[in-house]
């Protein structure tokens, strides 16, 4: 159905839409198509399709359904995707910074640039090239520009505080999995609360969702295949506890064998659980998490689905984002 609204005329596709039964000014809805294209603003209309008994969208919306209500849900994902990345930045930041300082400390500012550095890592010189060579990446980074120009003489490439701060977020956490036999993996660990398997696989997710983030995909629904690990039930219970309606709070199972995580880590609630865990330790005094809350609630409150995102009900009071600890647990 996509691709073949996409070789109609703009004309066309909105008179698709509106016979379809999206209730719409046809001039308004021109104009929204111009601008964000149709197969976007198909995306989010097409959480408002009628749907068979197979599931599967039907060429019709619910009745009702205007175009207020696709444009609200497009707003909505927009937000979502920049605290998103708002979060992420904070995170790579840290990460960077801990990085660098930690490795300097250990060897100096120069040795990283050595092939035998991370000698299993292959390839590893390569990602180091373009703060040497590539003049685009020289020009883009003051700090780069200055070091070449006062000491590019003495040294071939830069400290590492200036040429970490170059290399794209993948590399970095690959940088991260092969510093396993200095103590700078432990430093990180102690300082996020989560071992050193889970920043690394959070942290490989979250390069995937900030693209996502960085290329205005559609995140707020959707079913990822960069999944963040969740932590066992012995690291991290609070990732399996379940809202008692009788207690009105959140709670272990009774027993821990049957205990199943509380979002799917195919969710976007598993990676907000993630960016929140992250962002206590690394900006505790951030209000993130007050935007985030601000941001679902307006939403829900609006008629929005929460539930498509993955979100349990009471979400908000849920340990792994107030940071409390389960009842019962240490």
């Amino acid at each position: 159905m996509e691709s073949d609204a996409q070789s109609l005329t703009r004309e066309q596709q909105a008179d698709k839409l509106l016979q379809e039964g999206l209730a719409a000014d046809r001039v308004e809805l021109l104009m929204r198509l111009d601008h964000i294209g149709f197969y976007r603003m198909n995306g989010y209309a097409h959480t408002f399709r009628e749907r068979g008994d197979n599931g599967a969208a039907l060429p019709r919306f619910r009745p009702g359904t205007t175009l207020r209500d696709v444009w609200d849900c497009y707003r909505f994902d927009r937000s979502l995707r920049l605290l998103f990345l708002d979060a992420i930045e904070r995170i790579e930041v840290s990460l960077r910074s801990q990085l660098a300082y930690l490795h300097t400390q250990q060897n100096g500012a120069y040795a990283y640039a050595d092939a035998q550095y991370f000698p299993k890592w292959k390839g590893y010189v390569d990602i180091w090239k373009r703060v040497r060579f590539d003049s685009r990446e020289v020009n883009r980074s003051e700090a780069l520009r200055n070091f070449y120009e006062r000491d590019g003489g003495a040294h071939q490439y830069p400290p590492l505080g200036i040429a970490i701060s170059c290399i794209e977020l993948g590399p970095l956490v690959y940088f991260f999995d092969y510093s396993d036999k200095l103590a700078v993996r432990k430093h990180i660990v102690r300082a996020w609360g989560i071992e050193s398997a889970y920043i690394s696989s959070w942290m490989h997710a979250l390069n995937y969702l900030r693209n996502d983030c960085a290329h205005h995909v559609r995140v707020w629904n959707k079913q990822f295949f960069k999944l963040p690990q969740i932590p066992k039930y012995s690291t991290d219970r609070r990732w399996y506890c379940e809202y008692s309606e009788t207690e009105q709070a959140w709670v272990l199972p009774a027993s821990r064998h049957r205990a199943q995580p509380c979002v799917s880590s195919h969710s976007p609630a598993c990676f907000m659980f993630v960016c929140r865990h992250l962002m206590q330790r690394i900006a505790p005094t951030s209000s993130w998490h007050q935007r985030m809350e601000a941001l679902l609630h307006a939403y829900s409150a609006n008629g929005g689905d929460l539930g498509m995102m993955g979100l349990p009900r009471h979400w908000e009071t849920h340990p792994l984002w107030t940071g409390d600890a389960v009842p019962g647990t240490r």
